[in-house]
């Protein structure tokens, strides 16, 4: 979680027009961990619903890479790696044909609720309707709690 306290801003950025894609930007202070201080995920769409992503590649500093585990204490029982999980996000880069209902739950997330509303997960306040334990719903708790990672 020592990442995120370099973390400065988060910005959406919608393309000129609505419909053709957006970007969500993670803005960080000078850091230990990476060279970057700009980390970018995009969205670009076409009217079949594909859309091409693209992500920033992390410059990892020498040592800190937490795909290979390094760069983070690993105490006790607590899961390992949420960072490592939260970072592998901006490498998911492909071609999606969305058109069928699938989404990208993280890019979602942080579109439609995080970015409107900051203070809910701030103050660690996500919907109890949120968090309801169905099974259905598991995929969609673990990617709010992926989200709630960046305010812990």
């Amino acid at each position: 979680m020592q990442i995120f306290k370099y973390l400065v801003s988060l910005d959406v950025e919608d393309c000129q027009d609505l419909k053709s894609g957006y970007s969500i930007i993670f803005n960080f202070s000078p850091n230990p961990y990476f060279e970057d201080t700009k980390l970018v995920k995009t969205y670009s769409f076409t009217e079949e619903g594909v859309a091409n992503i693209t992500g920033t590649t992390i410059k990892w500093k020498e040592g800190m890479e937490i795909a290979n585990g390094n760069g983070h204490e690993k105490k006790g029982g607590k899961r390992p790696f949420t960072e490592e999980i939260f970072f592998s996000w901006f490498g998911e880069t492909q071609q999606k044909n969305f058109s069928d209902g699938v989404t990208d739950e993280v890019a979602e997330i942080i579109k439609e609720d995080l970015w409107p509303n900051p203070l809910k997960y701030f103050n660690n306040e996500a919907d109890e309707e949120d968090f309801d334990g169905d099974e259905d719903d598991e995929e969609e708790d673990s990617c709010y709690q992926k989200i709630l990672v960046l305010y812990a």
